[in-house]
């Protein structure tokens, strides 16, 4: 039964709301026992409510209890005045509501759960003295009318005790939609206040800000007090240039959402990042260090950039992606952002169901040694259509896998798909050797050697026919770590190759520890050697590094005939580009081979083949 409706929190306020319906109390006093010929025998008890022994004993109780409460009694004088005014002998919908009230005020002023229910014992106590006179013995009718009166008084326990639950249930809630380090709404608060909002028309609006501060180690590392009195003094701010009529919100760790209402131009909406973003030049000091914080700023505007509350607010967090894509402080959203994240929902989507049903592709991009003249290896490059039949770019495809999370099925996939390729170009009399591209979060995850090893027991690869390319940024963050991965990769016979190698930040140290056995010397030098001496004289350094320390060395981007003939005179091992092919789907690789390399796998190779 619930007679007390749901609790309801209004704003940032978590006012509690209750609801009586007449219904809900004819149903539970009928439940006790008390219909309507019993209520109206209670009748002959009304005056007893108004004064004598029952209210003085409420006023001996609250004198008692009001000391305990720290804003005084005058809550509990309500709750005690509204008892006292119960009807009797009939059903009076407002008196009841008012004790409720008045309870749920004792307990915002500080009241205990237990008093009223308590008051409820002496009241009950004492008008049973009062019907018995002082007899020793009660006639009958006074009997039933204190049993009636038991049961009528355990009616109104029964709702106070669910009042409070119910109070006790919107508190939580209250409190949970609060942000506890600052005290603000969090992003369920900014969604409903901006619900409540109508729609005004073009030329009225609202706008949403989101600030985003990036969170540097020096935040990262503070400590929770310490990070509660900073964002303290942001939102102190904050406060300080907005209007009054404008609200902040919490709506992440780093990320704070303004809700601007009824602006009458965009320029209001643009102007106030401005007064943001200047409170941020000055430093915030919390014990005794300065912080520095960089802020970005998206703004959305309602209707424009969206007509509910959720769409508006993703457009704003959209700004604030883009705004940092540009290198800019402050973004007003625009249609454009918002298609190109419908676009990223797609592609997420159209990469899932590739990855599911086996649709991505491995193109080959040969690989030619200047020596022999001969292709000895190709590339696997990862390929994916869209919906609309074009190439996905490869880093895309990788950065989508891992922002759905899929980047060990990724690259799972990759590994036994390569080695499938080498099975089905072994079933051709084609010895080739196959690199694949493994991205800084497949080494740093630890599963890598097991996949790899996996992949070439099913195929039956040789594992010196396997090269794993790591990019420079892949191999110097965690480098322990990345150098015990890297060892164990070797350790199952695979070879490791160091890719575009000459655009990151390669120490010569790093480079003598890792058991590298190929350096790939990225194509913006190498398309460049006949016009730029100083390209040149790089991938010389290149050649001569990677020679002296015992790797094999591949130039990519070979265009011209020049380049070609450049990077073989200075000892350079293998090339691959447009020259020689481009990348090409394993069919058409298969048309392409005769014509470039007439030479045949030895029995050793012919004996392979998938399990």
């Amino acid at each position: 039964m619930n007679a007390v409706a749901q609790p309801e929190c209004a704003g940032q306020t978590g006012k509690f709301v209750l609801t009586l319906r007449a219904s809900d109390l004819h149903h539970l006093f009928r439940a006790h026992g008390l219909d309507d010929v019993d209520l109206a025998a209670l009748s002959p008890l009304g005056k007893h409510f108004a004064d004598g022994a029952p209210r003085e004993a409420l006023e001996t109780l609250l004198q008692a209890s009001a000391a305990q409460l720290p804003g005084g009694g005058a809550n509990v004088q309500d709750f005690v005045a509204a008892l006292a005014r119960l009807p009797i002998g009939n059903i009076d919908l407002r008196a009841i509501q008012g004790v409720l009230e008045s309870w749920i005020q004792a307990l915002d002023a500080g009241a205990s759960t237990r008093w009223a229910l308590s008051a409820l014992g002496v009241f009950q106590d004492a008008l049973a003295a009062e019907l018995a006179e002082g007899a020793p013995e009660t006639t009958r009718l006074p009997f039933r009318l204190l049993v009636l009166a038991q049961r009528y008084l355990n009616c109104i326990a029964g709702l106070l005790a669910e009042t409070v639950a119910n109070y006790w249930q919107a508190s939580a809630a209250a409190a949970a939609a609060l942000d506890q380090q600052t005290g603000l709404a969090t992003t369920g608060g900014l969604i409903e206040t901006l619900r409540r909002q109508p729609l005004l028309g073009m030329d009225v609006m609202h706008a949403v800000l989101v600030i985003q501060i990036e969170p540097t180690p020096a935040l990262l590392c503070l400590p929770v007090s310490l990070h509660s009195e900073l964002l303290r003094q942001v939102v102190s701010r904050l406060h300080s240039v907005l209007r009054k009529s404008d609200s902040v919100f919490r709506t992440d760790r780093f990320e704070f959402g303004c809700l601007l209402l009824g602006l009458i131009s965009a320029a209001q909406a643009e102007l106030a990042p401005k007064k943001i973003q200047r409170l941020f030049d000055n430093s915030f000091p919390v014990a005794g260090r300065e912080y520095r914080l960089r802020p970005s700023i998206g703004i959305a505007l309602m209707p424009h950039h969206g007509k509910d509350a959720e769409s508006l607010l993703l457009s704003a967090r959209l700004a604030v992606v883009e705004a940092r894509r540009l290198g800019v402080r402050t973004l007003l959203s625009c249609e454009r952002l918002d298609e190109r994240a419908l676009r990223g929902v797609d592609l997420e989507e159209e990469f899932l169901s590739g990855l599911r049903s086996n649709t991505l592709e491995l193109y080959l991009q040969p690989q030619i040694d200047l020596n022999s003249g001969r292709c000895m290896s190709a590339e696997a490059l990862l390929r994916m259509r869209d919906s609309r039949g074009n190439f996905v770019p490869p880093p895309n495809v990788v950065e989508l896998a891992e922002r759905v999370g899929a980047g060990p099925q990724l690259i799972r996939w990759v590994l036994n798909r390569a080695c499938a390729i080498q099975a089905e170009l072994r079933s051709h009399n084609i010895d080739l050797a196959l690199s694949v591209n493994i991205s800084p979060n497949d080494l740093r995850s630890g599963e890598l050697p097991m996949l790899i090893e996996g992949a070439l027991k099913v195929w039956k690869v040789q594992p010196k026919r396997l090269t794993l390319e790591l990019t420079e940024e892949a191999v110097l963050h965690d480098v322990e770590h990345c150098l015990e991965q890297m060892q164990l990769i070797r350790q199952l016979g695979c070879q490791l190759a160091i890719d575009d190698f000459g655009t990151g930040y390669s120490s010569m140290a790093y480079l003598r520890r890792f058991p590298l056995n190929e350096l790939k010397i990225d194509q913006v030098f190498v398309r460049r050697l006949a016009e730029h001496p100083v390209d040149r004289k790089i991938v010389h350094s290149a050649i001569l590094l990677a020679r002296s320390l015992g790797m094999e060395t591949v130039a990519e981007g070979v265009e011209t005939r020049h380049a070609l003939d450049f990077l073989r005179k200075l000892g350079c091992d293998r090339i691959q580009g447009f020259l020689i092919s481009k990348a090409l789907p394993l069919g058409k690789f298969l048309d392409w081979w005769p014509a470039h390399d007439p030479g045949s796998v030895s029995e050793q190779h012919r004996s392979e083949g998938p399990s």
